[in-house]
Order: C-alpha cells, then structure tokens, then sequence
C-alpha cells in the first residue's frame, strides 16, 4: 500500500502538485467511503516552505476512479522554496499514507511583458536542434539595447524537477541563432543517446529570468562518446 509524490511542474508562480496510489491502496480507500462527502478529504497535498513540513497548508482532491491525482496553487511568493507531499487516508481517518516529500521552487519574478515559447526539438542521430520563440516585446529589447546583459538561450535538464529546482544537473546553452520572424534555435551536440530530455526557452536581462514552456524529447539511438559541448555551460 503506498502513496506517491510525483515532480511538480512549475510555470511563473503557479505550479500543479502531482501524486498517485496504487492498486491496492485505491482498492482501500474506496473500501472505506461510507458516504460521497467523505471523496472530498480523502487525499491532499501538503504544502509548506519548512522541509519538516511545520505550518503546512492542506489542498484538498477529490477520490475519483482514477488512481492519479493534481492540485494547482497560484499566485506563490517569488524566490522562495516549497516542500510538499501526497497524502492518502481512509474515510474513518484511522489509517493514513503519506508518500515522499518533494520540493518546488519559485524563482525570480519574470520579466514584465517578456513572453516566450518552446517549440518540438528537431533530432538527428548526431545532433539536436533546441526551437523557441520570443514576442516583440523582446525583439524589440534586443534592437533597442535597453539592457545591455540580455541574453536568450535554451536550458535543459534529464527530468522537470531538475527545471524547476534550477539545480546543478540544469545545462544552459546561450548560442542561438535569431530570426525576428520565425524566432530562434540553437543546435546541441553530443548529448547522451536513447535518452529522455526536458527543455524550455529562456530570456536573461536586468537580473531576471523569463522562461517559455518546458518540453520533452528523446534523442535517438546511436554509438557515440559522451561529451559536453563547448557551447553548454553548467551553473
């Protein structure tokens, strides 16, 4: 019997929770209702900014059929760090399940007006192309010379909570190549095969970060070293 937390995925200050039972402990809960109100505090999330998870907030779900469960939380505090986990229990609250405790995090507030998007990656057996586009309030940012350290790029991790956490398994490429009409892109090398990945376009000036959505791709298959690319830095 089990309860799991799942990544979270983070856009600006919103992000949506994740968690799931199995089999047997969906099996349980359903075993317990006694009446339909009691669907409604079955399962939560627990949110909190300690990682002991002290003054933690509760976000109710509902029990449905399915055994795979979201909560959304809007409009959280800029450049702060959220814990939180799934929570399972049965109508009579007798038996509780609680399941890992994850973290979020909700960095800078983003640049005003600065909207971005992330395209489907192009992929070849020996390179990767990163796609994304930016609205006219950035390329007009970057004819004007408003600020004179904005940067556009790509970043990219091996799972979504690496993203959101902006942790040291995050890479950043910063050489793109523009196009005003049909936006910007940035070949990457040598990345490992057969191999999962999450992307997003990112806009760098004055100190903060714009960031479009986040996107997946799996490069194919092939015999290849495993090299970072100059163009890639870690931080």
């Amino acid at each position: 019997l089990m309860a799991t937390t799942m990544s979270a995925s983070v856009t600006k200050n919103r992000v949506i929770m994740a968690g799931s039972v199995t089999k047997p402990l969906k099996e349980r809960l359903d075993a317990s209702v006694q009446d339909e109100k009691d669907k409604q505090y079955m399962l939560y999330f627990e949110v909190s900014k300690s990682k002991d998870m002290s003054a933690s907030a509760l976000c109710y779900v509902p029990l449905t059929e399915e055994r795979e469960y979201s909560a959304e939380l809007r409009n959280l505090a800029w450049n702060t760090k959220y814990y939180y986990r799934f929570v399972a229990m049965t109508a009579d609250k007798k038996q509780t399940y609680r399941g890992s405790i994850k973290s979020f995090s909700i960095g800078e507030e983003p640049l005003e007006n600065f909207d971005l998007e992330t395209f489907d990656a192009l992929l070849d057996d020996e390179w990767t192309i990163l796609r994304g586009k930016v609205n006219s309030q950035v390329l007009d940012a970057i004819e004007s010379g408003e600020y004179e350290d904005l940067y556009i790029g790509f970043e990219y991790a091996l799972s979504v909570a690496d993203l959101n956490e902006g942790n040291e398994n995050v890479y950043r490429d910063g050489t793109v190549t523009v196009n005003m009409n049909t936006g910007y892109y940035s070949q990457v090398l040598n990345l490992m095969p057969d191999t999962k990945y999450y992307y997003r376009a990112f806009v760098y000036a004055g100190g903060k970060f714009a960031y479009g959505n986040i996107v997946e791709f799996t490069t194919p298959y092939y015999d290849a070293g495993l090299i970072v690319p100059d163009n890639v830095r870690r931080y």
